[in-house]
C-alpha cells in the first residue's frame, strides 16, 4: 500500500534519515522502533508532508505522493496522529471531532464514538480538561473521522495508564480488522510493538538496521538495538 524508497531527510547540512526504504503491505499493522533520537517521528512528518525528503520517493497504492502537501496526503486517504496528540485545548470534544470532517454527518461520527464509549460522555468538555489517554482517543478519533484507508501513530502508549493502553490497543486491533485500515506505529515500548504488528522495524542513526515478521522476530538480538 505505501512504499518508502532511499528516503532521506536533513536539518540543514545533519542528516536524520539515511536512504530509509520500507514496505507497508495493504491492512497490515507495522511498527517501527528505536532509541529516542534516531529519526522515528521524522520519518512519519515525511510520509505525512510536514518535511520535504531531500532525496527518494514515497507512493501510496502505486502514486507517487512524495511532494503532496499534508491537506492533499489526508485526501489520499492517509491520517495522522502526532506525538503529542494536537488536539485544540479550549475547542470542545465534540467541536475538535467536527475539525476533521469536510461536512456535517452524524453518521460518521456515531460510528467513530461507537469505537471510543468514553468519548461520548466527554463531549461537551474542552479538550484541554481532559487526561492524557482521552486526549489521545480523541486525536485518534478526529483521524478516523475522515475514514482514512491508512492511520499513522506517533507514541500512542506515551504517558498514558495501562487500564487506557488496552482500550487504545482494542481499538486499534479493531479498526485494522473490521474497517480495513492500515497502520504503521511507532512506539516506544517493544512489547506493545510486537504485540500489534505483523512486521516490526528498527530504526538507528536514520537508518533502518532491522526488520521482520513479529512472530519470528528473536527478542533478545532485537533488544540489543535498542539498549542505551
Amino acid at each position: 500500500m505505501l512504499s518508502v524508497k532511499n528516503v532521506s531527510v536533513s536539518y540543514r547540512e545533519s542528516f536524520v534519515l539515511n536512504k530509509v526504504s520500507l514496505q507497508i503491505p495493504d491492512g497490515a499493522i507495522v511498527s517501527i522502533v528505536g532509541r529516542n533520537g534516531t529519526g522515528k517521528t521524522t520519518l512519519l512528518k515525511s510520509i505525512m508532508g510536514l518535511l520535504y525528503p531531500r532525496e527518494g520517493k514515497i507512493t501510496l497504492n502505486g502514486k507517487e505522493i512524495t511532494a503532496l502537501s499534508p491537506e492533499h496526503k489526508a485526501k489520499c486517504g492517509i491520517g495522522y496522529v502526532p506525538q503529542g496528540r494536537e488536539i485544540f485545548p479550549y475547542l470542545t470534544v465534540y467541536e475538535n471531532l467536527l475539525v476533521g470532517l469536510e461536512e456535517r454527518n452524524s453518521h460518521i461520527l456515531e460510528d467513530i464514538l461507537d469505537l471510543f464509549p468514553m468519548l461520548k460522555k466527554l463531549l461537551p468538555r474542552l479538550g484541554g480538561n481532559l487526561s492524557g489517554g482521552e486526549q489521545q482517543q480523541l486525536a485518534i478519533a478526529r483521524a478516523l473521522i475522515r475514514k482514512p484507508q491508512m492511520l499513522l501513530l506517533d507514541e500512542p502508549t506515551e504517558g498514558i495508564q495501562p487500564s487506557v493502553v488496552m482500550e487504545i490497543e482494542k481499538v486499534i486491533k479493531l479498526i485494522n480488522k473490521e474497517k480495513n485500515v492500515t497502520v504503521l506505529l511507532i512506539e516506544q515500548y517493544l512489547d506493545f510493538a510486537l504485540k500489534m504488528a505483523d512486521y516490526i522495524y528498527v530504526i538507528e542513526k536514520g537508518k533502518i538496521v532491522f526488520e521482520g515478521l513479529t512472530r519470528e522476530v528473536q527478542l533478545e538480538k532485537l533488544k540489543e538495538y535498542l539498549v542505551v
